[in-house]
């Protein structure tokens, strides 16, 4: 696949809709499909996880790995290890969206290995004791794991959302990596100003707002309905 075409690249309508919904339009998407090109070094149309690390500029030793890897194996639509343009327009744009409680949400899920709606102490501590490929010691440090005998004095078996909010507020450095891995991809993905304005739109609605938008590749400038999203999503 040549890096040289602007024909818009082609999304079904459900994949459309959701990343219309972020405010991106035709302009967004000739630039995303760009930058997907661009990561694509071998040209065939797909990424495997070392393209999104390649893309986040982040080692696998770093802590932001485990939840680059979460990712890139839930934005796998076809489950086949690979991401095809539709993937990854439609898990980033939906990453960088999300606000900051819903950020610590998606760390929730991903934390919850066995999705039962609570996350386990030993699941938190299998998440803290990532061990990447080629390496011989976790990435994160000791103190994310002593955090969780010092909550609640260690009392404590599994936590609800409302419980792991707690536990970041007291040590926020459980939750950095994951605010800190969207703020990279917000950066590379149309850019940070592209999404506070975003997020500044989504303050200012109090009901989801329906716009009608020109769809993308057109030719008689036909319009759809997208709605702004009150919250957003990974599923």
């Amino acid at each position: 696949m040549g890096k040289g075409s602007s024909k818009l690249p082609h999304l079904n309508d459900v994949d459309l809709k959701i990343v219309m919904s972020y405010n991106i339009r035709e302009e967004h998407l000739l630039r995303l499909q760009r930058l997907f090109r661009n990561v694509d070094s071998d040209y065939n149309g797909a990424w495997s996880v070392s393209e999104l690390f390649k893309l986040s500029l982040e080692a696998r030793l770093s802590v932001r790995a485990p939840i680059i890897e979460a990712l890139f194996f839930m934005g796998d639509s076809r489950s086949e290890g690979s991401w095809s343009f539709a993937d990854f327009v439609v898990t980033l744009t939906s990453f960088c969206a999300l606000s900051r409680e819903e950020i610590l949400q998606l760390l929730f899920i991903i934390m919850d290995g066995s999705r039962n709606g609570f996350v386990r102490r030993e699941e938190m501590i299998e998440f803290f004791s990532y061990i990447p490929i080629g390496s011989k010691r976790p990435v994160f440090p000791v103190n994310n794991s002593n955090a969780l005998d010092k909550f609640r004095h260690g009392k404590w078996q599994q936590l609800e959302f409302d419980g792991l909010a707690r536990l970041c507020e007291h040590f926020p450095y459980v939750a950095y990596p994951a605010y800190h891995t969207q703020e990279i991809f917000r950066k590379f993905v149309l850019g940070k100003s592209f999404w506070e304005r975003f997020d500044k739109d989504r303050r200012q609605i109090l009901n989801r707002k329906v716009k009608r938008v020109t769809k993308p590749g057109s030719r008689r400038n036909e319009k759809i309905e997208v709605t702004l999203p009150v919250r957003c999503t990974m599923q």
